[in-house]
């Protein structure tokens, strides 16, 4: 007999006859409210980006502080530290074919909240379509992070902030995208692809390696690294 229980709180339905996938949740106090508070932010493949801010049981109007609409399907949510010379949260929005990183703040008038804003920062156009993407402190660095993005044809971009960094192709073998996560304690992303096994990478190894990305995979190349499997 289990020690705990898990009791409904709060809940609401986002949308009418809207799909989501894993990555379209996220929880972060991604206004950089000073008491903390962190909000509940969803988006939708109908391309519906909504936040909300429970305070009490049961759903309120009120909870529902942000919904727009994208104009484009969105594929995953995240928030993190990705404008250059800021240590505030953003929120970093991918959808198929663009990374988009937005500016959340609460307009307040009178002490009070009115309304929360959405300020894109930057924006990156993707060459391939997308499929997911994780972020995190690549190659040790502090009060910052990067992003990497893994397109359907499995190749994984880099972009620090917003400058793009490099592309590398893992397999020339890839058939279908799948899961993929970055430890920081180890500085490498861990990868399950179509092989049903899971592989790490180091951030560095792949820095380091040669451009592989749009290559004949038929043609001997020995001008650079090759990334390898940690």
């Amino acid at each position: 007999m289990s020690l705990f229980q898990a009791r409904e709180w709060w809940s609401t339905q986002a949308g009418q006859d809207e799909e989501f996938d894993a990555g379209c949740l996220f929880i972060a106090n991604v206004d950089n409210e000073p008491g903390g508070t962190n909000k509940i932010i969803t988006g939708s493949y109908q391309g519906i980006l909504r936040m909300y801010c429970p305070k009490q049981k049961e759903y309120k109007i009120e909870d529902l502080i942000l919904e727009k609409n994208m104009e484009a399907p969105i594929l995953q949510i995240a928030a993190g530290r990705f404008v250059a010379g800021s240590r505030e949260l953003c929120l970093a929005i991918l959808h198929p074919t663009r990374l988009a990183i937005y500016l959340v703040s609460a307009v307040s008038s009178g002490g009070s909240v009115n309304y929360y804003s959405l300020a894109q920062a930057y924006e990156h156009h993707l060459t391939r379509p997308a499929f997911n993407f994780c972020f995190g402190p690549f190659g040790g660095t502090r009060d910052r992070d990067y992003i990497c993005v893994q397109s359907l044809d499995g190749v994984l971009s880099f972009f620090e902030q917003d400058a793009f960094a490099f592309s590398r192709l893992l397999s020339p073998n890839f058939l279908v995208p799948g899961p993929i996560c970055y430890m920081a304690k180890i500085d490498s992303f861990i990868i399950c692809g179509n092989s049903m096994c899971i592989e790490a990478y180091r951030y560095q190894v792949l820095a380091a390696a040669a451009d592989n990305v749009d290559q004949d995979p038929t043609r001997d190349s020995t001008s650079g690294k090759k990334g390898q499997v940690d």
